[in-house]
């Protein structure tokens, strides 16, 4: 047994964990919709009627089959007109839920490393926060809604997938039948996010199968789960706008030896990026992840058989997103997948850590349990004290603000353009010294013709949207409609 430590450093242990918690929760509500967000939007009023399923139905016959995650973007603006705030409230909304979604399947996910499933907020902390400041794009996670439900809302869906499977595991066969039902739905839906999110899936059900068969052991369950998981790959892969988005693209792809040397690329550039500017933090977070077994010592272990499958998925996860993605279509691995298994490797090293120190330290008598905690305090303010987490909370003091400000000019000027049915003219967003600010993915472009021109006119119903061309807008301007000269007719500007 260990002696418990003083309330005081506990507190003190978690404290830089839930700073970090609450800059990204607030981080959420100064994002805006961008890029394509106003693509589905539009859509989803002018051509849907507003009705996320018909939206979705419209995505997947005609550009993607990842149903869960089309549904998820589209509800964000169905819910912006069935409640009375207006959509960026909405959006900001939207986001938090999906980090706070990401959080509980974190704590899910960290009772699995105990037999007794006994809670380990200490590990769920380090995980959340861990991946939330060093993710390489942060807009492309969580601050930008197609990207937040794409590449961000599955991982959360996932780990508790893989969590309650592997609870299954540990179960007899009778009382886990009623459980079979929720389990499957999970599996469909985790399927429907992206297809990298379902190969790791499809991965950890078939070693499960496979295992499970060597042993004699919970066969037609695990059959039953991956009958059901091929089922719902299927519908994913076969969508009809896969074809329909693919048809027209000439880059040379399922090239097997192609694919490994992008892949390759990618994980240089990553290294390069990521873990050779911060491999001391990582090793500390590493070493405090570990300490977190520390503390469950003296609860039973999970055995190996039942608890190596789920760490050794999430991990093998990162090289096969990366060969995967550039197999499929012959380009090297954007941040947003990088994101995604980076996410996901790290949650699995830590976890097999956390369960390695917890196996180590069985049947053994420890003293106090100061060390581990002192250890876990050190990595978190190592952590807030770390460049990437300095500049994304500097970016939300100081460049948020002011984006907010030009966003809700902008929107403004949108909305008189609208009800004037003029074009509209809007000048650049002020990016002050973040380069580029994290908040802002692409904008529209002095091209009307561009997509997300046409995206963003047609959610505000305006004949136009186009970027004005020099200088940019003061942070202090103020929106207003006046009337070009007679020949070029009204148009919506903001000086």
């Amino acid at each position: 047994m260990q002696r418990t430590p003083a309330l005081s450093l506990r507190i003190a242990s978690f404290a830089p964990y839930v700073l970090i918690c609450l800059a990204v929760v607030t981080a959420t509500f100064y994002a805006f919709p961008q890029t394509d967000d106003y693509c589905t939007f539009g859509r989803l009023f002018s051509h849907s009627g507003g009705n996320p399923l018909l939206e979705t139905w419209y995505l997947y016959k005609n550009w993607s089959g990842r149903y869960s995650s089309s549904l998820i973007v589209a509800l964000g603006g169905w819910l912006s007109s069935v409640t009375p705030f207006p959509l960026h409230v909405v959006y900001s909304v939207c986001l938090a839920i999906l980090v706070a979604m990401f959080a509980l399947g974190c704590a899910a996910v960290s009772r699995v490393t105990s037999a007794s499933r006994r809670r380990n907020p200490a590990l769920a902390l380090i995980i959340f926060s861990s991946t939330m400041v060093l993710m390489p794009s942060k807009l492309e996670e969580y601050l930008w809604l197609s990207g937040a439900a794409v590449y961000f809302a599955g991982i959360s869906v996932l780990l508790y997938t893989l969590k309650l499977l592997t609870d299954r595991q540990a179960s007899s066969e009778a009382p886990a039948q009623q459980y079979d039902w929720p389990l499957l739905c999970l599996i469909v839906i985790c399927v429907g996010f992206n297809e990298l999110l379902a190969l790791a899936l499809g991965g950890y059900l078939v070693l499960a199968t496979a295992i499970g068969a060597l042993h004699g052991d919970r066969v037609k369950r695990n059959i039953k789960y991956f009958l059901a998981f091929g089922a719902a790959f299927l519908v994913t892969v076969l969508a009809p706008g896969n074809f329909a988005r693919d048809a027209g693209i000439a880059v040379n792809r399922h090239d097997v030896l192609q694919a490994a040397t992008l892949a390759l690329s990618s994980l240089s550039l990553f290294k390069d990026a990521l873990l050779e500017t911060n491999a001391i933090l990582l090793c500390v977070l590493l070493i405090a992840a570990a300490c977190t077994g520390w503390l469950l010592a003296g609860e039973p272990v999970e055995r190996a058989r039942r608890f190596l499958l789920l760490p050794v998925t999430l991990i093998l996860s990162f090289p096969m997103h990366l060969w995967t993605y550039s197999f499929l279509t012959g380009e090297n691995t954007p941040g947003r997948v990088i994101n995604q298994a980076f996410v996901l490797a790290l949650a699995g090293v830590m976890l097999l850590l956390a369960w390695l120190v917890q196996r180590a330290l069985v049947n053994r008598r420890m003293g106090t349990a100061a060390i581990p905690y002192g250890v876990i305090l050190v990595a978190g303010l190592m952590l807030i004290s770390s460049t990437p987490f300095k500049q994304f909370a500097k970016s939300t003091r100081d460049f948020a603000p002011a984006w907010r400000y030009q966003q809700l000019e902008r929107q403004a000027l949108l909305l008189a353009a609208s009800r004037n049915g003029i074009p509209a003219v809007v000048t650049p967003l002020v990016q002050g010294d973040s380069q580029p600010p994290i908040f802002q993915g692409a904008d529209v472009t002095e091209d009307a013709g561009n997509w997300i021109n046409r995206c963003v006119a047609d959610y505000y119903s305006v004949p136009s949207v186009r970027l004005q061309g020099g200088g940019v807008m003061s942070a202090m301007c103020h929106a207003r409609v006046r009337c070009a000269p007679a020949s070029a007719g009204p148009v919506a500007t903001s000086n």
